[in-house]
């Protein structure tokens, strides 16, 4: 502090030296990045002349081939373009045809609970119907909003709602093609940051008979969601079966009514916890036993032992026996955000 007020002037000059040096620094190290950066694209587009320069490739009747981009080819490239183009605007067309009949049901702040109710108890009356098992507190992947009656965040009520029209197709399909028991649904959370969403992963562990946890993250090296042109929402369920249910299923899904892509399929064979939980448990025969036995049944339960002995042989199996599986199938909705000028603009350049 004492050299500063000696010597003011000489300490204010080197001061100002040290920021002038500093702010050049700055300067060298963004204009080296910049350097880099272009340099890195100047060989991108030198790559891209060199590909384009060897031809664009081109199927005919003669196999594939590959044509050079000149005048005299052009009008064979612009018929190309053309077709192209009118293919994927008619796919586009259809696509939206097919998802805004079945995917079109809009809700807001008021009326996303209401319709998330009715979800959950349509499924459900529908799976009663086919005699499939299902957890009675089973959500469909809505459990924080249809047990505790959470409000969603506004700005995600288009998202969840989205999601729910799916899962309601997906569920419907699945319950149309005959399983024994749905064990779970889960949807992708989208109402939490990425950090939040990898910690809910990791801590999740066991789900089964837990539906207040019915989210989980995708992994990326599992996901078609890619830069900014994909978006994607991930459903996972989980049921139990033969071999021909999920086939049924797969291939109704795979029918592309709407745009829904099978990400990944695991199966194992089932235990004695892969029951969904149930209302009541029911009585066992012990316990039946018993109850007959305490008000005077036991000559009624012998006369059914007896009647029904002769049917039966002993040490003698079973024909045929059903083999039931435990499948884990993982879907994503798959949405291109690619616009139509956009998509022009680079099929032009």
């Amino acid at each position: 502090m004492g050299f500063f007020k000696k010597y003011p002037i000489f300490c204010v000059v080197l001061l100002l030296l040290l920021l002038v040096l500093g702010g050049g620094i700055y300067l060298v190290l963004t204009e080296r990045a910049k350097a880099e950066e272009a340099r890195d694209d100047y060989e991108s587009e030198i790559r891209r002349l060199e590909q384009v320069s060897r031809g664009v490739p081109y199927e005919s009747e003669d196999g594939d081939q590959r044509i050079l981009p000149n005048a005299e080819n052009r009008k064979v490239l612009e018929e190309r373009l053309a077709q192209v183009t009118g293919d994927l605007q008619r796919i586009r067309q259809g696509m939206a045809a097919r998802s805004g009949n079945l995917l079109g049901d809009t809700a807001d702040e008021f009326t996303f609970l209401p319709k998330l109710q009715s979800f959950i108890a349509s499924l459900k009356a529908k799976a009663a119907a086919n005699e499939i098992q299902i957890s009675r507190n089973e959500a469909f992947g809505f459990a924080s909003y249809a047990t505790r009656a959470e409000q969603p965040p506004t700005d995600k009520i288009p998202e969840l709602n989205l999601q729910r029209q799916v899962l309601d197709y997906i569920v419907k399909k699945l319950i149309d093609a005959g399983p024994t028991a749905i064990l779970a649904v889960e949807r992708e959370l989208v109402e939490a940051d990425e950090t939040e969403e990898t910690d809910r992963n990791r801590d999740r562990g066991s789900r089964r008979g837990n539906n207040d946890d019915d989210v989980f993250t995708i992994e990326e090296l599992v996901t078609a969601r890619s830069n900014e042109y994909i978006e994607t929402s991930a459903f996972r369920l989980v049921f139990t079966g033969r071999t021909d249910v999920l086939r049924q299923f797969l291939n109704t899904v795979g029918r592309f009514e709407i745009p829904l892509i099978v990400r990944s399929v695991q199966v194992e064979p089932t235990s004695e916890e892969d029951q969904p939980e149930e209302e009541e448990a029911a009585p066992t025969d012990n316990q039946q036993d018993s109850l007959l036995a305490l008000f005077g049944g036991d000559d009624e339960s012998e006369e059914t032992e007896e009647e029904a002995g002769p049917e039966s042989i002993p040490g003698q199996d079973p024909v045929i026996t059903e083999n039931q599986s435990k499948f884990t199938v993982v879907i994503e909705y798959v949405e291109v955000l690619i616009e139509e000028s956009e998509s022009t603009e680079e099929g032009n350049s």
